[in-house]
């Protein structure tokens, strides 16, 4: 058997703001490989939000971007946007979550 792996971003809409310490297509195809959607700026849909320049909170209010001001609004209206610092997602990128196991399929 096989252990099946996902990591926390699968499937999820990520936007970034502030200055990164890749570039923001490096940082974009990072996370397209893993199997999240890169954006590029948050919107009711979004499920994280980025934000680099060694931003070191998690609350929008601290960090006043288009993209961050953006986000804000659409918490206000019941979006659920969730705050990460440029090492936060480094750390959940690196930290996989295991979803049990499964038989390997014939080739």
């Amino acid at each position: 058997m096989t252990r099946t792996r996902i990591i926390r971003c699968y499937g999820k809409l990520v936007a970034f703001t502030g200055g990164l310490s890749v570039t923001r297509a490096e940082a974009s195809a990072l996370i397209a490989a893993l199997g999240a959607t890169p954006q590029a700026g948050p919107n009711k849909h979004t499920d994280f939000l980025v934000i680099g320049d060694g931003f070191s909170g998690h609350d929008l209010a601290d960090f006043q971007t288009g993209k961050a001001l953006a986000a804000a609004k659409a918490n206000a209206k019941k979006a659920h946007i969730e705050v990460l610092t440029e090492g936060d997602l480094l750390e959940m990128l690196a930290e996989p979550v295991t979803l049990g196991e499964r038989e390997p399929q014939p080739v």
